[in-house]
């Protein structure tokens, strides 16, 4: 977290539309670079918040993001058709990924939270996906909070 927190910060990150998504990486890697120019570039300072789901419920009821880092598991890679990734017996683990949430609700009485992802706007809907509650549970790594929201844990 403290790496995606500094990054953040420091680096920032532009819009999509100035600095897409790359579906593989150049090789050798040393020739890639940020394309040119790379304008606007938003950062912000963030906190660590507490690893647990409710914070990142309660960040979205006070209108801020949450910056999760989760692990992922294969299905994420490509939701089901209602875009919900849920818990799910067997589904391997395929690493670690950092994504923001932007909002929650419920679907069939279980609590889901809205992630904007990075992979672009060809992942789910619009780079956006809905994940259950249990699936987040048994996975959140981490929590990071702009710099306002420090008491919401």
């Amino acid at each position: 977290m403290s790496l995606m927190i500094d990054a953040v910060r420091e680096d920032g990150q532009p819009p999509e539309t100035v600095w897409p998504y790359l579906a593989a990486l150049p090789y050798p890697v040393s020739h890639w670079a940020p394309p040119e120019p790379c304008e606007p570039i938003f950062k912000h300072a963030m906190v660590p918040g507490a690893s647990d789901v409710s914070t990142i419920f309660r960040a979205l009821n006070a209108g801020q993001p949450a910056l999760l880092a989760i692990r992922i598991s294969e299905q994420f890679h490509q939701p089901a058709t209602d875009l919900i990734i849920r818990a799910r017996a067997g589904d391997r683990d395929t690493g670690n990924h950092a994504m923001v949430a932007v909002g929650h609700g419920t679907s069939g009485g279980d609590s889901v939270i809205l992630v904007r992802n990075s992979w672009g706007d060809d992942w789910a809907d619009s780079g956006h996906a809905w994940v259950s509650k249990d699936y987040m549970i048994s996975r959140l790594l981490g929590i990071a909070l702009p710099e306002p929201l420090k008491d919401v844990s």
